[in-house]
């Protein structure tokens, strides 16, 4: 297993910088934002087309850079979790759940939630509920 960077650091309270990709399609972002002292990139599905095989391109290249690849699904289909999970996210961001019907059915957040003794503060706004976040 990789060791995950970003999870080390909140667990000592240091503070985390990241980055959205959203038109980035290189895996040359990856090299870029470690060397500009980012510690994870927040690669978007939801928002933004990004093929699978761009994902896993960019995932495998930011593990290789010692930056953690944080992945936001298109939405809480199980089959995009384990796609992002298989290409090396270190990480998982579920889209907004629109009704509270939705929140407590998929099978994909019940797997995947974020655990109460989860080492990173849950006032970060992109980790507040209801996104959960799953760090390997």
């Amino acid at each position: 297993m990789i060791p995950n960077p970003l999870v080390k650091k909140l667990a000592a309270s240091q503070t985390v910088l990241g980055v959205a990709v959203r038109q980035a399609r290189t895996v040359d972002i990856a090299r870029i934002m470690k060397t500009a002292g980012y510690d994870f990139l927040f690669i978007d599905t939801e928002h933004t087309p990004v093929p699978a095989d761009v994902v896993s391109q960019i995932c495998q290249a930011a593990l290789g850079s010692g930056i953690a690849p944080i992945v936001r699904t298109p939405n809480l289909e199980r089959v995009h979790a384990i796609h992002a999970l298989d290409s090396g996210a270190q990480g998982l961001v579920f889209p907004t759940w629109r009704t509270p019907t939705r929140r407590g059915t998929s099978s994909t957040s019940a797997a995947m939630r974020r655990p109460a003794t989860a080492p990173w503060p849950t006032a970060c706004p992109m980790w507040s509920s209801p996104a959960t976040i799953l760090a390997s």
